[in-house]
């Protein structure tokens, strides 16, 4: 096997082109990793943003095809839309502050039996 080895006969001139052409190929790929590194980073973003585009179309239409279903399934639909005999929500008033030094506000029954729940706006019709 050495004898192999020994019998090689390299030329100098195809030696050193291939030495300097290894050399600069290998600073070249050293210093374009970083470039490289950053194009993969921004392709993926790319891709999660198409991905989140398509997502948030499908949503839409999912949305859309709800509104659809749901408007055709009340009873009234050939007469009228949902929309047009939807009760809009009422927002309860917050209670009145106390200002110091003045004459305190009426005080009303319901709302000492009622307490101030903005998170329950169907009790203010109670």
């Amino acid at each position: 096997m050495i004898d192999r080895i020994r019998h090689i006969n390299i030329e100098g001139l195809s030696f050193w082109i291939g030495f300097v052409t290894a050399t600069i190929f290998w600073w070249l790929l050293r210093h374009l990793i970083p470039y490289v590194k950053k194009a993969i980073l921004g392709i993926k973003a790319s891709f999660v943003a198409a991905r989140q585009s398509m997502q948030t179309s499908a949503e839409q239409r999912l949305r859309a095809s709800t509104l659809e279903l749901v408007q055709s399934l009340h009873l009234a639909s050939p007469l009228f839309s949902l929309d047009e005999i939807v009760i809009p929500p009422r927002l309860m008033a917050p209670p009145i502050s106390i200002i110091p030094g003045e004459e305190p506000p009426l005080d009303y029954v319901t709302e000492n039996v009622i307490p101030y729940m903005p998170e329950f706006p169907e009790l203010a019709g109670a």
